[in-house]
């Protein structure tokens, strides 16, 4: 049997055919929403993550921030301690010099005086307070028989023993006496 089409059958094939075109569509469409549903919620995720490095650049420039401003006030108080420094560095330059000046002129009037000492042809002998001696010159050399290194640092009765010229027995202790009192002694003649 043969059939006949007509022109209504030709619309349904059609219309079936235009269907089934739609659905396909639609398929496709419905798995291009769920892909594209999966792409905006890694975007999300990636927005989200974006989002958190950023939050975390934020706090850390901020961070550097405070240490940068704590850097430049750590170095304002160097450059104070630095021009502190400077100051006493200047002043221990003039102080240095100064002391440089003074202990020449101290080893000037200690050439004099030395000079003078041994141009002096009676004794010499100089104690501290505690009777130590200090000074000894050549002549003290000469009289006592010890050389002024032996002497000096040395208690003075350990070099000088004071007897009368006369019956050669021991006179008194004329620089334990002046030590004692704080003032000067003479000596007896011929001592």
């Amino acid at each position: 049997m043969k059939r006949i089409y007509s022109g209504k059958d030709d619309a349904t094939i059609k219309l079936k055919v235009l269907a089934k075109k739609k659905e396909n569509t639609r398929r496709k469409l419905v798995v291009t929403s769920k892909k594209l549903k999966l792409k905006a919620k890694k975007l999300a995720l990636t927005a989200e993550k974006k989002e958190d490095v950023r939050n975390r650049l934020v706090v850390t420039a901020e961070k550097k921030e405070d240490v940068r401003t704590k850097l430049v006030v750590i170095a304002k108080q160097l450059a104070l301690v630095a021009k502190e420094k400077e100051v006493i560095r200047r002043k221990l330059v003039l102080t240095a010099e100064a002391l440089r000046l003074k202990a020449e002129n101290i080893k000037q009037v200690e050439a004099k005086e030395e000079a003078i000492l041994a141009s002096i042809d009676d004794g010499v002998v100089a104690c501290d307070k505690n009777g130590r001696v200090s000074l000894f010159n050549k002549a003290a050399e000469r009289l006592t028989g010890l050389s002024a290194k032996e002497a000096i640092g040395q208690h003075y009765s350990y070099s000088l023993k004071f007897v009368r010229e006369s019956d050669e027995k021991k006179s008194d202790d004329l620089i334990g006496l002046a030590i004692a009192r704080g003032v000067a002694t003479k000596m007896a003649s011929h001592t």
